[in-house]
């Protein structure tokens, strides 16, 4: 009876898992590019930057407003044509000197096109 209950308990909690996951999607679906980028990144000599740089140019172009968290050396955020750019950093590069924790706190600015590469800590 127990392990019943327990694959019941699993079953309907992944059920669960996936209609939230579904309602998520929908709910942004909006927001989200319509094309999937099913690349081998190795071998189209398409990085980063232009992926990000052809985001912005399907949004507002130049006056897109761009959030990029973890600049580093800012090799992605000095590269992104746009003139309203937001960088978050807590060591070096980009324009703001905190945490990406402590940015969303205070951030009521709405972007469009937000790259996200911080923080590489498992927890």
């Amino acid at each position: 009876m127990r392990i019943l209950g327990k694959i019941l308990n699993v079953s309907i909690l992944s059920l669960i898992n996936k209609i939230s996951e579904k309602i998520k999607q929908m709910r942004y679906a909006s927001h989200s590019h319509q094309k999937v980028f099913d690349w081998n990144w190795g071998s189209t000599n398409f990085n980063r930057i232009a992926l990000v740089n052809f985001l912005v140019s399907s949004t507002k172009g130049w006056n897109a407003e761009y959030l990029e968290i973890g600049c580093a050396g800012n090799d992605l955020f000095d590269s992104v044509a746009a003139k309203n750019k937001v960088g978050v950093d807590p060591v070096g590069g980009g324009t703001k000197r905190t945490t990406s924790d402590e940015f969303f706190v205070k951030n009521e600015k709405q972007f469009d096109v937000i790259f996200v590469d911080g923080l590489h800590e498992y927890e």
